[in-house]
Parts: C-alpha cells; structure tokens; sequence
C-alpha cells in the first residue's frame, strides 16, 4: 500500500469516510507494510547434492506474509537451475530458476500467501558449466491484516 500525503483539513469541512480512509487508515496500513529480504550465500562449487537448509516464515499478530520475489546471481560458471518449495511442496510461480552471473529477479504476479512455520527452501535441481558462489535472496511482504 502507498504513502498519501496527508490532507489539510479546513475549518467547517464535512469529513467524509472515504477521507478517513485515504488519509488515515490507508496511511496506517503503509507503515506497518514492509519487505524483508532472507539472503542465502552459498560459497564454493555449487552441486545438485548441496542441501540448503530450510527458514521458518515468522507471522506476527494481526499481519499477513506473502511470498512476493526472488533475487539470485551466481559469481562464475555458467548456470544453475532450482525451485523453492514451502514445507517440501514446489512453489510454482519459483520453479525451474534459471541462476546466472547476471543478478535476476524473479516476481510472482498474484503472491505466494504463507502461513506462521512455513519452511522456506531452495533446492538445486541441476548445473551447468562449473558454477560457483550463489546469492539468493527471498522477498518476503509482511502487511497488516
């Protein structure tokens, strides 16, 4: 949700609920939405029998998590593929990644809704060309609810 400058209200004006909305309501829910990054970095040569572990979506009170993005580059070689799964399921808008030396981000149209506990993970399902060095990072969205 965006900022909206606030209104400077005139004396003897009728406030009106869409106002109240606009500039107070909406104006709440944009400072309590926010992007968190969960950044993997992977040194050395990168396999398909690396295991990279799992991270725990925390959903606080009163906010929802949705899955929005993923950024991810490889230092050298040529490619890796992979997918993310939540609790061992594919995530099928972050399936068949396609990694490079190129940093690329890769955005869900509509979001991936998450719940408390989730278990993120990235999963290498295969390689080309000798790569090295991955950084992924996971965009997560918290809003209020």
């Amino acid at each position: 949700m965006a900022w909206t400058t606030p209104r400077t209200w005139t004396t003897g004006e009728v406030v009106t609920a869409a106002h109240l909305n606009t500039h107070v309501r909406d104006n709440l829910l944009a400072l309590f939405s926010r992007r968190f990054p969960h950044t993997y970095s992977v040194m050395g040569s990168l396999t398909t029998s690396i295991v990279l572990p799992p991270f725990f979506v925390p959903e606080p009170s009163q906010q929802s998590v949705t899955l929005r993005a993923v950024r991810h580059r490889i230092a050298t070689g040529t490619s890796v593929t992979l997918k993310l799964q939540r609790n061992g399921t594919d995530i099928s808008d972050f399936t068949n990644l396609n990694v490079t030396t190129t940093p690329t981000t890769t955005t869900s149209t509509a979001g991936v809704p998450l719940a408390d506990g989730d278990a993120i993970q990235p999963v290498i399902t295969a390689v080309s060309g000798s790569p090295q060095h991955l950084s992924l990072s996971v965009y997560l969205d918290y809003e209020a609810a």
